[in-house]
């Protein structure tokens, strides 16, 4: 679970391409660096640093953390597997959460929650979607050993606010709208973080600041080329 969501926040755009036709560079050499230097391996996230990070994220909500730990550090921590109770909160901090909305008119999401604004296909295809998402997962995130949540996501309360979120995300991408396939994004983001506004402006994140959108075009010539 967490190896999934790892390549939506760390990797980069899936929607780009290398070019093959340019040359590759030769590395240069250093002004007086050693020949046998080693190279100094990116140490994991502890436990206390993560509890410090999010200190900081609550308080300043332009924060970003990648300006105080490094990309491999952070991937290489969520490969190890960051701490379950502190997931939710960790991806929201990843995905800039509090920027995203900042960015955004003040009650923009309650305004994207009017289904009757969406495409009416895309709402009769997310509420087919959302009592089919994750139907292998548990129900509830303890049976996760996520200690202290007793967050049921798949009752009528968890998919009202999955339906929300989606139809919220068909509102505001109206070129795009709602796919099949982003209902496991933004269900895995809600068994998480459990606060639905939040997994909205995560899930913006994924879609528009990492381009994840591309994926879900209807030619999707990027995945097919």
């Amino acid at each position: 679970m967490r190896n999934r969501f790892l390549a939506l926040v760390t990797h980069a755009n899936p929607c780009s391409s290398a070019r093959s036709d340019q040359p590759k560079r030769r590395p240069g050499k250093r002004f007086g660096a050693k020949k046998n230097s080693k190279k100094v391996e990116a140490k994991v996230i502890e436990l206390q640093e993560w509890t410090t990070l999010l200190s900081i994220s609550n308080k300043d909500g332009q924060f970003d953390p990648l300006q105080v730990v490094s990309r491999e550090r952070v991937r290489k921590s969520i490969l190890k597997g960051i701490p379950e109770y502190l997931r939710g909160e960790i991806w929201c901090m990843l995905c800039r959460c509090n920027r995203e909305k900042a960015m955004h008119d003040e009650g923009m999401y309650e305004k994207l929650l009017d289904a009757s604004a969406a495409n009416p296909s895309d709402v009769h295809r997310i509420r087919k979607d959302i009592s089919r998402t994750f139907t292998n997962y548990p129900a509830e995130l303890k049976e996760l050993n996520c200690a202290g949540k007793d967050f049921n996501w798949r009752s009528e309360q968890g998919q009202h606010m999955l339906f929300n979120v989606l139809v919220a995300y068909s509102n505001y991408d109206s070129q795009i709208g709602y796919v099949q396939g982003m209902n496991y994004i933004a269900g895995m983001l809600l068994m998480h973080i459990q606060e639905e506004e939040k997994v909205f402006w995560c899930l913006l994140y994924v879609m528009n600041r990492k381009n994840w959108r591309c994926i879900y075009k209807h030619e999707m010539a990027k995945l097919m080329g």
